[in-house]
């Protein structure tokens, strides 16, 4: 739990006390397992999704790849027209 990246947040939660951090960190850890059941679920994942998901990570967010990662990701999924590429890029 204490190598949970929680990214900006992360010196907010260090203003908390321990009884109160510990609740809130338990319900991010049930929120990121949630969501890559999901993901596990729906999604076509292939290495290549694994791989531009990265950019999901706080530390990667603030890269020059994260861009071309997430645009690569929403190449990949299914649902996603090229023009919404487009979109979901320009975000």
């Amino acid at each position: 739990m204490k190598d949970m990246e929680t990214g900006k947040s992360k010196e907010a939660l260090g203003s908390l006390s321990e009884e109160r951090r510990k609740p809130l960190l338990r319900r991010m850890q049930q929120f990121y397992i949630e969501v890559a059941k999901y993901l596990r679920k729906k999604l076509p994942l292939s290495q290549k999704v694994v791989k531009y998901a990265k950019c999901l990570h706080p530390e990667v967010r603030e890269q020059d790849t994260a861009i071309r990662y997430v645009r690569e990701l929403a190449k990949a999924m299914p649902s996603i027209t090229a023009n919404e590429v487009v979109m979901v890029t320009d975000e």
